[in-house]
């Protein structure tokens, strides 16, 4: 066994050893100097007294008690060896006994000093390596409840934000009809990052069946069984499916080799694929996380939607527009991910020129501006996804603290109406359009899923 420094060597030795050791060094010691010089065996007479070694060996190893004693030892047998005329001394050298002796207790007391201030040492670092370690543990404590925070936190939020707005760049007009591998490997390192997937395969469904071998795969997915049970209730239902957890947080008993099944499907029910995941941290499995998934598996099905028609529309801005606003009523009904709309009607066009300005400056980058009529520039539709009612509460306030920074006047006293809605499913988000008479433009082909 090891020690880290000669203290906790020492006191792991049995009670015994120091005396025993103090002995045997002591004695072997008077041994090796009579075997030496007979005639002088304690160096009495010599230059220098050979002797004083062992005592001081044992005040340098055990301290000023145990060298004391190692003295003690030579000094007593050489009385005793006067007494007894085994040497040739004609008298006791009191001198000789004083010097030794006080020669191992000045030695003792430095190393019983030195070893005090090693043991106020080792308590310090002891104190301090178990305060480091205390630390080391919140530390870790800390980090693992922060990663937990995050993966909790991941379906709403800034997180579904930033993914969002990251899907946005990465894929807005790119995506063709038939997804390829390169793109579909795209898809799912975009899904990874933000759903915490470990394997995962992205398919081809044709005629409302499963092609088993994947367009793209993470994790070594490579076919996926078309007659699971969880993949054929993902496309009977048409939305996504996960294995159920039970209010323990166990996954419930389940046929299925996958965990989870999320079509992808776009605002007008066209189906495209099926992202189908075989593993992922068990910790990820929450309604968060799966929130997360089927928002941007839908917004994925958009780009493709859009992608087909767009370069024929005639305004591609208010095509845009109405696939986003259609997504936004199914993200509501579906998943429960708050979005809401703000018309601005202008009653001059001067307010309409000056407002719209600052609309913009404010926009943010989720956010969608259009007008709602081409022969009707004074009317503006503002579409929030990820906004519940406080969020659109928070951008009005903006709006009219930029409103009297830049235009000295109060919102309430421009020349302008505003009308909002918190969109919550597609019925009412149709019911609040036709009441606010915003028809004829080019959405036509889209408010028939407003119904």
């Amino acid at each position: 066994m090891q020690y880290r420094n000669l203290v906790e060597a020492l006191k792991q030795l049995p009670p015994w050893m120091p005396a025993f050791e103090t002995a045997v060094v002591s004695f072997f010691g008077l041994a090796l100097c009579w075997w030496a010089e007979p005639s002088d065996p304690y160096f009495v007479l010599a230059v220098y007294p050979w002797p004083i070694i062992a005592p001081v060996l044992v005040a340098l190893r055990y301290g000023f008690f145990y060298g004391t004693i190692s003295v003690a030892i030579i000094d007593i047998s050489l009385v005793i060896a006067i007494q007894q005329q085994w040497v040739d001394y004609s008298t006791i050298p009191y001198s000789y006994l004083v010097g030794m002796a006080l020669t191992t207790m000045l030695v003792g007391e430095f190393r019983d000093f030195g070893q005090r201030q090693l043991e106020v040492l080792r308590q310090s670092n002891l104190y301090r390596q178990v305060r480091l370690d205390e630390f080391t543990r919140n530390y870790h404590l800390l980090k693992v409840s922060h990663d937990r925070l995050e993966q909790q936190l991941a379906g709403h939020g800034q997180s579904l934000r930033e993914a969002l707005r990251l899907l946005q760049r990465r894929f807005s007009h790119k995506l063709s009809e038939t997804i390829n591998t390169k793109q579909g490997r795209q898809i799912l390192e975009l899904l990874s990052q933000y759903t915490y997937l470990q394997a995962v395969a992205l398919v081809n469904v044709v005629n409302n069946k499963v092609v088993p071998k994947s367009i793209a795969e993470l994790g070594g997915v490579y076919e996926v069984e078309p007659k699971d049970p969880l993949v054929v209730q993902a496309i009977k239902e048409r939305r996504l499916m996960a294995v159920p957890v039970n209010k323990d947080g166990q996954l419930e008993p389940f046929d299925s080799q996958y965990i989870v099944a999320a079509p992808i499907i776009d605002s007008e029910n066209n189906l495209y694929g099926l992202v189908v995941v075989k593993r992922m941290p068990f910790f990820a499995l929450t309604s968060h996380t799966l929130t997360l998934l089927a928002v941007l598996v839908g917004r994925i099905a958009d780009f493709i939607n859009y992608s087909k028609y767009h370069d024929n529309a005639e305004d591609e801005e208010q095509q845009w527009f109405a696939v986003n606003l259609i997504r936004a009523a199914l993200d509501a009904e579906q998943v429960q991910v708050p979005s809401s709309l703000l018309l601005i009607r202008f009653n001059s066009d001067e307010t309409a020129e000056r407002v719209t300005a600052l609309i913009k400056d404010i926009q943010r980058g989720l956010d969608l501006v259009i007008r709602c009529h081409k022969e009707k520039s004074n009317e503006q539709l503002i579409l929030f996804p990820l906004t519940d009612e406080l969020g659109l509460a928070g951008y009005k306030l903006r709006l009219a603290q930029v409103v009297r920074e830049r235009l000295g006047k109060d919102l309430d006293s421009m020349d302008m109406e505003l009308r909002q809605h918190s969109i919550s499913n597609r019925s009412e988000l149709a019911l609040f359009l036709k009441l606010e008479g915003i028809d004829g433009w080019q959405m036509a082909r889209h408010t028939g899923n407003l119904s």
